[in-house]
């Protein structure tokens, strides 16, 4: 009898507890992270104790939407957000708080879509040039942003902000601070109808996809930096600037042409002054530098590459033409 009413007073005990509140799981609209292999998207939760007044442990499930409970595995919840690539997902909570019941379980099924239509890849924009953040202090240059498909984790690039001729400075001024740049993000130049690309002298990183595939349409790459930019290699092999002309510092031309990736611009000449078109080295631009090649032109002996204006592969008639546009602001 005694071991009867004990029973009973012990189930009519543990009815009596309080029961823990459940918990709260939280859904965030997708992110971004930007890394040198991959644009990652993802979306991601959090699961909080619903009272603050005592401490709960808080477990949780996670199943895709086809499959069933019973394979679903409970994990200790440690309070960081939990992320999820492209798919379909139910997730299931509860908390337990000590000299209380285990709450009921909490469920939530969502959708973890890749990325919008269009992913913003960049901070602000100075002069038709896309910026991206890096360190206290420096910016890469971007892109407007890449369209993806559905239940994609890597959208397909189409960078189309930039067109015709192309000047990165070595600074940009935004709301009063000055960055350096330093850096071209990926994607940032693929499809895009360039005639030519000035990089600046502060630039040390370059990421993959640029000067390749889409990007062919850039004849003419000038290059400021005294040292070669690294190179993301990994996706270039020898399809690195094939086919166009690099303009580089006279003193660096043999680092440029040993460089393993560099190397492999169709044709590495160096620059005089000012550049393409300060064929006598002065430092500007002007009516003498078309007389200079029109001369070589005349001589018919071996024309220097820097002759090369348009950055086409040879020097013609074409490079006095696009001399003389250049005088006349036409491009």
């Amino acid at each position: 009898m005694f071991l009867l009413v004990a029973t009973t007073m012990t189930m009519f005990a543990q009815d009596e507890l309080e029961q823990t509140a459940p918990p709260v799981i939280t859904c965030y609209s997708p992110d971004i992270d930007l890394y040198p292999d991959e644009l990652n998207v993802y979306t991601s939760i959090t699961i909080e104790n619903a009272n603050e007044e005592y401490d709960a442990v808080i477990y949780y499930g996670i199943a895709e939407y086809w499959s069933y409970d019973e394979y679903m595995e409970w994990y200790t919840y440690d309070g960081l957000p939990i992320t999820f690539y492209p798919g379909q997902y139910t997730v299931k909570a509860y908390a337990e708080a000590p000299g209380k019941a285990p709450s009921e379980v909490v469920t939530m099924t969502f959708v973890a879509m890749a990325v919008p239509e269009l992913v913003y890849l960049y901070d602000f924009i100075v002069d038709g040039i896309y910026y991206r953040y890096r360190g206290s202090d420096e910016v890469w240059v971007t892109t407007e942003g890449l369209e993806s498909h559905d239940y994609n984790p890597w959208p397909h690039p189409h960078s189309l902000c930039y067109s015709g001729d192309v000047v990165i400075p070595e600074s940009v001024e935004y709301e009063g601070k000055t960055y350096k740049v330093t850096g071209i993000y990926n994607e940032a130049f693929w499809g895009c109808n360039m005639t030519s690309l000035d990089l600046p002298s502060t630039l040390t990183d370059i990421w993959e996809y640029n000067f390749v595939g889409g990007s062919d349409e850039v004849k003419c790459v000038i290059c400021r930096a005294v040292t070669p930019p690294n190179v993301a290699e990994k996706y270039y092999g020898n399809h690195f600037g094939s086919g166009q002309t690099l303009f580089v510092p006279a003193e660096s031309l043999q680092v440029y042409r040993n460089h393993k990736e560099w190397r492999h611009f169709g044709r590495i000449v160096p620059f005089l002054g000012a550049g393409p078109g300060d064929v006598n080295g002065d430092g500007k631009i002007a009516i003498s530098d078309v007389t200079g090649i029109i001369g070589q032109l005349l001589d018919g002996g071996d024309i220097p590459a820097y002759c090369d204006v348009n950055g086409d592969g040879k020097v013609t008639i074409a490079d006095v033409t696009a001399l003389i546009n250049m005088l006349l602001g036409k491009n």
